[in-house]
């Protein structure tokens, strides 16, 4: 070996290079607390949260997949209620400002 150090740097390099590949094949796609999370995310979230939810319910083995089904839905119900009435609430309050400033 004639240049050791040499060989050490181009290693060292190469070897954080390939883990900021691999950091950036697994990152999770977005934190908690972002405003919008991802479908996938959400469906995690409330899967994980009906499960803990039946469980605690003591509900038999066979009938948890439909509990667990039911509960999913009201929670995408409820949600999809919600970012609607949050639309209707910002677009009221668009309306009430424009009128204010036509008057």
């Amino acid at each position: 070996m004639r240049y050791p150090l040499a060989y050490f740097h181009i290693s060292l390099a190469l070897l954080l290079f390939a883990g900021d590949a691999v950091m950036a094949q697994t990152a999770t796609p977005a934190s908690p607390t972002s405003a919008s999370l991802s479908k996938r995310v959400l469906r995690q979230q409330d899967r994980q949260e009906c499960t803990k939810h039946v469980v605690d319910l003591n509900i038999t083995k066979r009938n948890q997949a439909d509990a667990i089904r039911k509960c999913m839905a009201d929670r995408q119900a409820a949600r999809k209620a919600a970012a609607k009435k949050k639309t209707s609430d910002e677009l009221h309050i668009k309306q009430s400002f424009l009128i204010a400033d036509n008057s």
